[in-house]
């Protein structure tokens, strides 16, 4: 290990760089595709499309051409990221222009910032790079693109964001089988406290 000479990273393994975001990503600042679908950036699903998104959310009418292009494994920065962390694309499509839209500069892995951007310490960085007081906080990426991230290889990244995919997965499946097992509980307790108030379960 040795010391990044980064507060917020700490020690990183002897053999990993550390890069500006700037170095890392480019900003993308495309328009005019208004065929594409829209898209919405969600603090737990990533940026998806909005026919796949339950909530119900403000639908832009018109100007469909001024509203920026994302494309599949882009990431988001969204006017609330610091609440949550930066986003990825899974689908190609338009988002509002007042997002920051950032493509990797260096291929492969980068599945690692996926997992890094929504860490806590990066969460904690985010709180830094925030602008606005008074319409409410939001990220600055003239700040952020100064700030340093970890920078394995290409193969390190791979490694790593496939050893949590399969991890998070597997946590992701074990919780939704706990909710199941909850909501069944919750229902049975309904059901008890109703038969034995009404009579038809007698208590001796």
């Amino acid at each position: 290990m040795k010391e990044s000479g980064v507060e917020w990273i700490g020690e990183i393994p002897a053999h990993w760089e550390v890069k500006r975001v700037k170095d890392i990503f480019q900003e993308e600042s495309k328009n005019g595709y208004p065929d594409e679908p829209l898209l919405v950036a969600s603090q737990n699903r990533g940026v998806i499309l909005k026919s796949e998104y339950e909530k119900r959310t403000m639908t832009v009418q018109k100007n469909f051409h001024l509203l920026k292009l994302v494309e599949k494994g882009n990431y988001v920065i969204s006017l609330r990221s610091f609440e949550g962390g930066i986003e990825i694309a899974h689908h190609r499509g338009i988002i509002s222009s007042a997002y920051t839209v950032l493509s990797p500069l260096y291929s492969g892995g980068t599945g690692f910032y996926k997992n890094l951007f929504k860490s806590k310490k990066f969460i904690s960085l985010l709180t830094t790079c925030t602008t606005g007081i008074r319409e409410g906080q939001n990220i600055s990426y003239p700040q952020l693109r100064r700030q340093f991230l970890p920078f394995p290889d290409s193969t390190e990244r791979k490694l790593i964001a496939d050893y949590l995919d399969e991890k998070t997965s597997k946590i992701e499946q074990i919780i939704e089988k706990i909710n199941r097992q909850i909501e069944k509980l919750a229902e049975l307790r309904k059901t008890l406290i109703n038969d034995v108030v009404t009579g038809q379960i007698k208590v001796v």
